[in-house]
């Protein structure tokens, strides 16, 4: 039996949804300042050193910033700021040259084009390379949209009510668009395999027919109009991921009018069922699906832009969630995206403030089960004497970071600190209380 340290008896593992969504899920915000005007955020990594950094969309500023993490989820502004098009309104990460590493893609609202920053592997970008697409475009993805291994460029233009199809070549340029029609007032694109046939179609959300417009792909890259489907008032961005585990990728879509998210079921062929809706804060702006709470379900994380806040909604199986649970940002969060920020297995959010022109870091503070060996901080195997040799060269002689957060994080206070050197020494030599061993299973 492998053995495992907690800190106490509240520290269990709690085992039920329910009972995990009553709990709190998210930390305080931790904010950085960006540029002036921050509307879209995406993670990636893009300095190749294996932790997720943070690229910020600055449309005021007509910029892009780079933050990169050391590891542990602090942010440093060392990479500076990255010039593109007028009016930078969203932001794509992704390899558009074929060689590994993640470049970034803009839409530029002001100049009527897409910006392309290509990375140099350490996460220092060349001179924005500009590409024209409609009128006002809003949003930008990349997906490979014609099945030849390059990532293609599909951007929204709301004035032209259009989608700008731009193929790429492989090395990071690409062809001019091509253009489909859209519906009424539109606002988003996103990509994703709605019908099964293993090409990604697009799907278009109409803020202004307060529906959603799906694009199927035929599999070579040119598109034909497919489900026009209902959802709430004033749409701005959909979501899609697999919500009831049935194989197929369903629809999540924030109202930013009615104030709630509408879920859209696929029947496995783009067409989907009537939208349910569930309640979140005021004007959501942008909604990120993951498994918050590390329970095996699909939750959505909700940028709410009047209130301030993040909604949380914890899916509780079959597609339905529980209640969201509000959790504050800075003012205005228009963007919110989630992965891994401090290395220790959950998920964590960051979130674009427009109107206080920074980015929120919430850390997720799901409990691990016991059975990741905490104290076992070399990863040997076993709690001893070396791993606190080890937590101390780490803390105080510049010696390596813990192959682990979670199991150098002793005392559970989502910080590797001193304190854990004196929770693992009261437990090595003297037998301490504060921390006590429980066996795995």
């Amino acid at each position: 039996m492998k053995m495992s340290i907690i800190l106490a008896a509240s520290f269990v593992l709690i085992l039920t949804s329910a009972a995990m969504a009553a709990e709190p899920l998210f930390s305080d915000p931790v904010n950085y300042a960006v540029g002036f005007g921050p509307r879209s955020v995406f993670l990636a990594d893009f300095d190749s050193d294996g932790d997720q950094d943070m690229a910020v969309a600055n449309c005021s500023w007509d910029n892009v910033s780079i933050l990169f993490n050391d590891g542990d989820g602090i942010f440093l502004h060392t990479a500076g700021y990255y010039w593109v098009g007028d009016g930078p309104w969203s932001i794509f990460a992704a390899d558009l040259d074929g060689d590994s590493d993640i470049d970034v893609a803009t839409a530029n609202a002001a100049s009527d084009n897409v910006s392309i920053l290509l990375n140099d592997g350490s996460g220092v970008f060349g001179t924005a390379v500009h590409y024209p697409v409609g009128d006002f475009p809003r949003s930008v993805c990349v997906t490979d949209c014609n099945g030849d291994g390059n990532n293609d460029l599909a951007v929204l233009n709301r004035a032209t009510a259009n989608v700008s199809i731009l193929f790429g070549n492989g090395d990071g340029t690409f062809q001019p668009a091509v253009n489909y029609a859209a519906g009424t007032g539109p606002t988003s694109v996103s990509a994703s395999d709605l019908d099964g046939d293993n090409d990604n179609d697009l799907i278009v959300v109409n803020y202004s027919g307060d529906n959603i417009v799906i694009l199927i792909n035929d599999g070579a890259g040119s598109f034909t109009a497919g489900a026009i489907c209902a959802v709430g008032d004033a749409p701005v961005i959909a979501t899609a991921t697999d919500l009831d585990d049935d194989g197929d990728n369903d629809l999540a879509v924030a109202n930013s009018a009615s104030n709630d998210v509408a879920i859209l079921l696929n029947n496995g062929n783009a067409t989907f069922a009537p939208a349910t809706f569930y309640s979140v804060g005021t004007g959501p702006r942008s909604v990120f699906p993951d498994d918050f709470n590390n329970d095996g379900r699909i939750d959505l994380a909700v940028a709410n832009r009047y209130s301030n806040n993040v909604s949380i909604l914890i899916g509780s199986g079959g597609a339905k969630f529980f209640p969201g649970i509000a959790y504050g940002a800075d003012y205005g969060p228009r963007s919110v995206f989630g992965a891994d920020l401090d290395g220790d297995g959950d998920k964590d959010l960051a979130v674009a403030n427009f109107d206080s022109n920074n980015a929120s870091v919430l850390f997720n503070l799901t409990i691990v089960p016991c059975c990741v060996t905490v104290g076992d901080v070399n990863r040997d195997e076993d709690v001893n004497i070396l791993d606190f040799q080890y937590l101390r060269d780490y803390l105080h002689k510049d010696g390596p970071k813990p192959p682990c957060f979670l199991e150098a994080d002793v005392n559970g206070d989502k910080m590797i600190t001193r304190e854990d050197m004196s929770c693992l020494a009261r437990y090595l030599f003297s037998q301490g209380t504060t921390c006590v061993f429980v066996e795995c299973p």
